[in-house]
């Protein structure tokens, strides 16, 4: 919490790697840090006084995490791993992933969301995250909002109605 968001003060500080080309995650005090290799989990419980728990916990890829679970793609998989202990997630289930090379990982509720590098939406249950179970996959869209995925279509000068910009929404359940 910021006690005053318009005067910000650097009160600790954590080195991530220079090869870490994903956010950091956080998940209540925890935050998993990207090394360019793997997720490092550390503890930001004492914000002067970063802690980190483990190294390598989890493989490299974008990453999201959702109470006691994290998703993981990997490439070419979505891996879920159990880490209500930080410091040593527990892989629970491996599912091919629809697309290949996701960027975006978005968990909400009992569903998984993510994107492709070509803005293709796939939507997982992963109400039982030992065995998640894709639900549908769209044509390409940009943003998940609230449940609800949203699109721009490229105007190719030809288009009219549709094709000539505006938005797509995708009803997510969220």
């Amino acid at each position: 919490r910021l006690s005053d968001p318009s005067k910000l003060v650097e009160v600790g500080f954590f080195a991530a790697p220079s090869t870490s080309r994903l956010p950091l995650v956080l998940a209540g005090s925890i935050g998993y840090v990207n090394s360019g290799k793997a997720w490092d989990a550390v503890d930001f419980s004492d914000p002067t006084n970063p802690n980190l728990l483990a190294s390598g916990v989890m493989p490299d890829g974008p990453l999201t995490v959702a109470g006691h679970y994290a998703y993981d793609f990997t490439g070419k998989d979505v891996q879920v791993f159990d880490v209500a202990d930080p410091a040593h997630p527990s892989p629970l289930s491996t599912a091919a992933a629809v697309t290949r090379y996701d960027n975006q990982l978005t968990a909400a509720g009992s569903s998984l969301y993510y994107f492709s590098d070509k803005g293709v939406l796939t939507i997982m249950d992963v109400s039982d995250p030992t065995s998640p179970q894709v639900m549908s996959s769209t044509k390409p869209v940009q943003a998940l909002v609230d449940g609800h995925a949203s699109a721009g279509t490229r105007d190719s000068g030809r288009g009219r109605g549709r094709e000539r910009g505006g938005n797509r929404v995708v009803d997510g359940g969220g």
